[in-house]
């Protein structure tokens, strides 16, 4: 297991005149998460004004109910996600770069993992999401959320939403979740078990346009996620499980709707 810590006492790696070796505390990370996370918003919320005011030049005599529907559609926030996404990603690997004087690879635990652990970890997870499906369909809900099932058929361009929900959300969400939020509270007294938890809570309650049942169900996904990142060291693991789950989302989507 790899532990993706560092050793107080190894004297080989450099450290920085004023920097002290190791993460950002638990504070600071936490603090500079919610920034980060802020400005995701932010940019996503931009993307919105200026497709607002696209659609208003082009659509002078709309009403605002069609406005409403054109900036809630999913290609607005498809767009917004897969151009704030990157960015986000990017300040986060500044903030470990700034702070740590380990490099950013072992900061956020990019480590490769054997087939063996692939395997195993994808297993747990296809059981996982087998049994979430079977528990949504014996409750008689919708497979795919009747949100997202709305924000696909108006996404306009079906590679725009495969793009936001299966690659530019997921690496960013693990970045800043598993990546540089774990790795701050790993460090910290709270340890791996503090670590799991509260990144699959923060990350489940940032997913605000669902309701409690499937808030609950993406807890249960990032505890998985989180004991995968704990358990191997390695983020490269939990980015393609997160993938590989939004792309049986994307799929199930792609049967049961359509743009």
């Amino acid at each position: 297991m790899q532990s993706c810590t560092t050793d107080p006492h190894d004297m080989t790696a450099p450290v920085a005149v004023g920097k002290k070796p190791g993460p950002w505390g638990l504070w600071s990370t936490m603090g500079l998460s919610v920034v980060v996370y802020l400005v995701f918003l932010v940019i996503s919320l931009l993307v919105t004004i200026a497709c607002g005011v696209v659609f208003l030049a082009a659509n002078p005599g709309a009403d605002g109910a069609e406005f409403n529907a054109a900036i809630a559609s999913g290609f607005v926030a498809f767009l917004g996600l897969s151009l704030a996404a990157p960015q986000c990603t990017g300040l986060v690997v500044l903030l470990a770069r700034w702070k740590s004087t380990l490099p950013v690879r072992e900061y956020l635990c990019l480590h490769p993992v054997s087939a063996r652990t692939v395997l195993i970890w994808f297993g747990l997870l296809a059981l996982l999401l087998i049994c979430s499906d079977l528990l949504t369909y014996s409750l008689d809900r919708p497979i795919s959320p009747d949100v997202m099932a709305e924000l696909y058929r108006t996404s306009r361009y079906a590679a725009l939403a495969w793009f936001a929900i299966v690659l530019a959300g997921p690496v960013f969400e693990e970045v800043l979740f598993r990546g540089f939020m774990f790795r701050g509270i790993q460090a910290s007294r709270l340890g791996n078990g503090g670590a799991i938890v509260i990144t699959a809570a923060l990350w489940a309650v940032t997913h605000v346009q669902y309701d409690a049942y499937l808030i609950a169900t993406i807890f249960v996904l990032g505890i998985l996620l989180g004991a995968a990142r704990a358990r191997t060291g390695s983020l490269y693991l939990t980015i393609a499980m997160h993938m590989a789950t939004n792309l049986n989302a994307t799929i199930e989507m792609q049967l049961f709707t359509g743009p």
